[in-house]
This record gives C-alpha cells, structure tokens and sequence, in this order.
C-alpha cells in the first residue's frame, strides 16, 4: 500500500488539505467530492504537473515527490483523453514507450488485442468512435506498465450503452494486470463497479483515509 500525506493546495478556486490517503495495492481506489473542489489538481500534482511543497508519496519505495516528472512512472486517462490527433493509434499507443527508449512492444499490442483497437491502428484518431478513443487512451496509459493509473473521468463523454461495456473491460483489464488505481468520477455506476475503496473531499479535506 502506498500512502500520499501532508499535501496541500491553495487555488483561487479552492483549498485541498490531504492528510494520509492510503491507495490499496493492486485495486481501484476513487475520490469523490464537488465539481471544482481539487480532485484533477490532485492527480495533477502527483504526476507532477503541478506545484506542492511539504508532501510525500512512496510508491515502490520511491519516494515520488522527490522524482522528477519525466522519470515518474505513472499512467493516466485524462477526461479529455488528450490523444496526439496528428498520430494513428498505433503511434499514439506506442509513444510513451518511444519516450522511454523501449524497443520491446509486445505489451503495448497486446493490451491493443485485448481492448479491441488492433483493427485501428492506421487510423487517426478524429477516425475514431468515442468508446475507441477511450480504449485507445487507455492503451497508451497502460503499454509502459506503469506503476499505478489515475483515471479522471474517463467515461464522461460516452453515451450509456458505451460507458457500461467500457467499465467491464477497464475492470477486467486492472484486474488481470494487477494495476493500482485512483479513480476520480461524478457517476455513482462508475464508482460502484470499479473501486473497492472510496474516499469523500469533506469541506477541502481528505482526513486519515485507510481502506
């Protein structure tokens, strides 16, 4: 179990005082809480694309405050997805390997079999329904085998049908990979078929939250 304590962040939007978040090995862990009241900036700030001083997470024995964030080695579907539009899917799956110098793609394609985009490969992502998108997204997050995935509401732009075949999948991938996970979402279906541990922002605050 990894354990994030003592970050603090002040927004003109909001505040956000975390005092120990523990995140259970191997399972899903979501964080709900009001629109705007720092969730994103959380994950944000764990991967290292925004500023906080005074924390520590030790992940792997890593203490990754510490860790640059370039050499941080953590996945992520943004609600955005954030997939290069300029690249086919193939490319864009296989760049953060391209990133870190790994020749050895096995992985990366066969998470691409597995979340049923091999087909695509060639094609751009505009090309792209919103479910593929989302498996594409989802896919790159996971070639590199990262040490844990933070999922940002990665179902808000599918219709109902699409979300409920894309949390069946997503589940049974983290599962069969063993991946450790925080998730952020507004949908009760999502948290209920994906986490076995939830935690709640009370009025900016995340208290000593153990499983």
């Amino acid at each position: 179990m990894s354990v994030v304590k003592n970050l603090k962040l002040k927004r003109s939007q909001f505040d956000l005082e975390v005092e120990e978040l523990h995140l259970p090995e191997e399972q899903v862990t979501a964080l709900v809480g009001p629109s705007g009241s720092g969730k994103s900036s959380l994950i944000r700030t764990l991967l290292g694309l925004e500023n906080a001083t005074g924390w520590s997470w030790v992940l792997k024995g890593k203490e990754m405050s510490m860790v640059p964030t370039e050499h941080r080695n953590l996945g992520v579907v943004f609600q955005s997805l954030e997939l290069f539009p300029h690249m086919t899917v193939l490319e864009n799956v296989e760049f953060p390997l391209k990133c870190r110098g790994q020749k050895d793609r096995s992985f990366a394609h066969e998470l691409m079999e597995r979340l049923g985009v091999s087909n695509f490969r060639k094609n751009l992502p505009i090309e792209l329904s919103g479910g593929e998108r989302q498996r594409v997204a989802l896919a790159r997050a996971l070639s590199f085998r990262p040490d844990f995935l933070f999922l940002d509401e990665p179902f808000s732009s599918l219709d109902s049908a699409t979300k409920e075949k894309s949390r069946e999948l997503l589940k049974e991938v983290l599962q069969d990979f063993k991946i450790s996970t925080l998730l952020i979402s507004h949908d009760k279906e999502d948290v209920q078929s994906l986490a076995t541990t939830v935690y709640s922002i009370n009025r900016g605050k995340i208290p000593q939250a153990k499983p």
